[in-house]
């Protein structure tokens, strides 16, 4: 205002002004300086003499190039000066293909905005990646090998066992697999096919829990799954029960053994160890995790994965028979439930471990118990499985405590997101595999002056996490050796090529990681495949998708969420891990001295306590009304309609 000293700050959302560098009356309007730290006047000095002035001035965000843009209401410019990024829940559009963590980017090329957004390229949308692979490949060898396989195997040892163990409770168990295989629907077969409680068994003349045996996962996809889901679980759910006589099956001739070990094969490059001896092996010391401290006494007849976060889920948890030293109580009583942030802070994430710090006080034994997990936890090498592979990626993403370039606080948004994201693709790798993964045990008990905007090319960012990129990219590479260790051309013809084509990029965008750690520039090319991210992960995620469809044909993908029971808990009730909707993900980055809102797609994380087992299809249904984690919950934007602009 001529004649008024200084000038007066608004924003959108203030009712009234901030007065700003109020020792200089300006002649005419100022220029704010391109970091936003001051302007830049005309002052007159004497009648008729002027003098071209700076004076520094504090506006939020003011060094933001796009602020302008994408900061939104005043509630999300707090989030950003507290946080420098906020998440924000994506809304999902009805057309098909919508709602995959690619969506966002692709929107961008439809937006009709003054200006594009830049890209925030996010490791998990290589994680997204990677699950569709595995996926991938794990339903394309249960289809083309497992299923068939398993049928042989149990024909063959139910016409053994009618010959020399009719009578024994595994002779009935395998009688009644051979009659559900051929589509009976009455006695026990039926019960294997239908029941959804606990109702009596006649093969074991007892109570047995049938709903156990609902699919779930990718097995829901069809008739056939679902049945070979049902099948196999029932072999299983009866390989953990304590007490049955294995003799029978011990005595199986060889060339019946040895169906059982062509079909239970296909699957070791997928699985960890397990924690019970094999009963098909003479070396059963091959099969048990080293890391299992209660292993199994009794032999298996498939050997379920113990992964190293099956170990923390139990032993995190009351167990009245362990030894005093492994017993979780405290002053807090007994903790009976337990988490994945108990994996996390097992693999070292800062965050984990600060938000177990009041567990750790009210359970003494629980801190050592992990760090005893940690010491005894072996490093996966080239010849481990893919899900040991998959977890020590995992532990890589969530032990980063690196800072985010260009923030002027501690990142902690960061740190929140690689907890989410790890947690996130854990739940994912649960799900992939959770026919053959041993589920832990329950605990017991325009204005004058200013420049003109001009639109210009964005200059997106890569997340600043290049040993995350690298960890997937090794991934892609061993997901491709289980391939190429077989026999199937088909297979070996474009998948494994496409695979580690997947590795090369998820590499490149390591190095781009790297470069701006070192605040070293990118290229022309490195900014232009930023900004077509959408596209590529898109086009990778439904070639991956389509090896678990019939005919690998492409298709719409089903939604993103997806769930998993990982645990049992007291009451007969299960520990729900969960993907949900994606999360944007809009962070304040490093832009040539200056700084930028670029904006990604994230996953979302749930996990909650249910007394029912959940499928994908239930999920989805009610995905919308599970609140995010607390610890994620306060980097989350509110909707426009809940925030309450106040006056400044």
């Amino acid at each position: 205002t001529a004649g008024v000293p200084g000038i007066v700050v608004f924003d959108d959302s203030a009712k009234s002004g901030s007065p700003q560098a109020v020792r200089d009356t300006f002649a005419i309007s100022p220029i704010v300086t391109p970091d936003g730290r001051g302007v830049v006047g005309v002052v007159t000095r004497a009648p008729g003499r002027f003098a071209v002035v700076y004076s520094p001035i504090a506006i939020p965000l003011g060094d933001v190039a796009n602020a302008w843009q994408l900061a939104g209401n005043s509630c999300d410019q707090a989030l950003f000066v507290r946080n420098d990024g906020l998440f924000r829940s994506t809304i999902v559009n009805d057309w098909p293909g919508s709602g995959q963590l690619y969506s966002l980017y692709e929107s961008f090329h439809y937006d009709v905005s003054e200006a594009d957004t830049p890209n925030l390229v996010t490791t998990d949308l290589f994680w997204e990646n990677l699950g569709a692979a595995f996926n991938g490949v794990f339903i394309l060898q249960e289809r083309r090998h497992a299923i068939s396989e398993f049928r042989t195997f149990v024909f063959s040892a139910d016409s053994a066992l009618a010959r020399s163990a009719p009578g024994s409770t595994w002779g009935k168990a395998f009688a009644a697999l051979a009659a559900f295989q051929r589509g009976e629907t009455t006695g026990e077969a039926g019960r294997i096919g239908t029941a959804e409680t606990s109702v009596r068994s006649t093969v074991l003349d007892t109570l047995f829990d049938f709903g156990e045996l609902k699919p779930r996962g990718h097995y829901t996809s069809s008739p056939e799954m679902q049945r070979y889901f049902r099948g196999v679980h029932y072999l299983t759910e009866l390989s953990r029960i304590e007490g049955l006589d294995l003799v029978p099956l011990k005595a199986l001739p060889k060339e019946v053994q040895k169906k059982a070990l062509d079909w239970i094969d296909g699957y070791r490059p997928f699985i960890a160890p397990a924690r019970a001896p094999l009963l098909w092996e003479p070396a059963t010391a091959r099969t048990v995790a080293p890391y299992a401290r209660h292993p199994w006494d009794h032999g298996a007849a498939f050997p379920l994965s113990w992964g190293i976060d099956n170990e923390v889920l139990e032993s995190a948890v009351f167990h009245s028979e362990w030894p005093a030293a492994e017993r979780i109580e405290g002053p807090g009583g007994r903790r009976l439930l337990t988490s994945g942030v108990d994996v996390a802070a097992m693999f070292g994430s800062p965050l984990a471990r600060t938000l177990m710090g009041n567990d750790f006080s009210s359970y003494p034994p629980l801190r050592p118990v992990l760090d005893g997990i940690a010491a005894r936890r072996p490093v996966a090498d080239r010849n481990a499985s893919v899900y040991q592979r998959w977890l020590d990626a995992l532990g890589v993403e969530w032990a980063d405590s690196s800072s985010f370039p260009g923030t002027e606080h501690s990142s902690a948004i960061w740190n929140a997101k690689r907890l989410q994201t790890g947690l996130a693709s854990w739940a994912t790798l649960r799900e992939a595999t959770i026919l053959v993964t041993e589920r832990p045990n329950a605990a017991e008990a325009g204005e004058g002056g200013f420049e003109t905007l001009v639109a210009e090319i964005p200059r997106g960012y890569v997340e600043p996490a290049p040993r995350t990129f690298e960890a997937i990219a090794g991934l892609f590479d061993a997901l491709a050796s289980t391939i190429e260790e077989g026999s199937d051309p088909d297979l070996r013809a474009g998948v494994v090529g496409r695979l580690h084509r997947s590795a090369e990029e998820t590499r490149a965008f390591a190095e781009m990681a790297r470069k701006e750690l070192r605040g070293q520039a990118l290229t022309d090319h490195e900014y232009n495949q930023i900004r077509g991210i959408g596209g590529t992960i898109e086009h990778q995620f439904l070639l991956f998708k389509s090896l678990g469809e019939p005919g690998l044909a492409i298709s719409t993908p089903e939604p993103l969420p997806k769930i998993a029971d990982v645990a049992s808990v007291p009451n007969n009730s299960y520990l729900e891990a969960a993907v949900g909707q994606p999360l944007e993900w809009h962070q304040i980055v490093p832009y040539f001295g200056r700084r930028l809102i670029a904006v990604g797609s994230v996953y979302s994380y749930y996990e909650f306590v249910s007394n029912k087992l959940y499928d994908n299809q239930m999920w989805r249904a009610e995905v919308k009304a599970h609140p995010h984690p607390d610890w994620i919950q306060s980097f989350v934007a509110p909707k426009p309609a809940e925030c309450h602009v106040t006056a400044r």
